[in-house]
């Protein structure tokens, strides 16, 4: 008897799933989709690579290339939260089905690494030393030696040693 309520109830009521190709549902909020790279703000630190659980991404500062394989991708959002200027995102959508494997390759350009002594200041010099710092004779230590240099000693000592005996 219970098994006929539950067949009529079900047969009366409308469908409780979407007809998918027909019916899409909007995406939950911060749902995350398709990885993005807008390659012109792309500096090729390798953050998101280094982060990436799946290993999905390579990067080559040298050749400013950027790599992305979206079959190995699990989606999880942590190469956009480690990249440092934001060249990374998700959109709200997945992508297109398709019949054959592919790999995402971005080219970019460069960025010009700078010397470090180009970009650290450095101090006037000065030749005089001034009067207001006195200066203080200490002595000098001597460096320890290595070790390999202290062996010959140890060597000759062990022979002084012996000739006693």
């Amino acid at each position: 008897m219970l098994m006929i309520n539950t067949v009529l109830r079900n047969f009366l009521k409308r469908p409780a799933t979407r007809k998918y190709p027909f019916a899409k549902r909007d995406p939950f909020p911060l749902y995350r989709g398709r990885l993005i790279n807008s390659v012109g703000s792309c500096i090729f630190c390798r953050a998101c690579s280094n982060k990436c659980p799946a290993q999905c991404i390579s990067t080559d500062p040298k050749e400013a290339f950027w790599g992305y394989d979206p079959f190995s991708c699990v989606y999880c959002g942590i190469c956009v939260d480690s990249c440092p200027t934001h060249s990374l995102f998700m959109l709200s959508s997945h992508r297109a089905p398709v019949p054959t494997k592919f790999v995402v390759y971005h080219k970019g350009v460069a960025r010009v690494e700078r010397t470090r002594n180009k970009s650290v200041p450095t101090a006037p010099h000065r030749s005089e030393t001034p009067s207001a710092v006195p200066t203080i004779n200490a002595p000098v230590e001597e460096p320890p030696r290595p070790v390999s240099a202290a062996m010959p000693d140890l060597k000759a000592a062990d022979k002084r040693i012996k000739n006693k005996k």
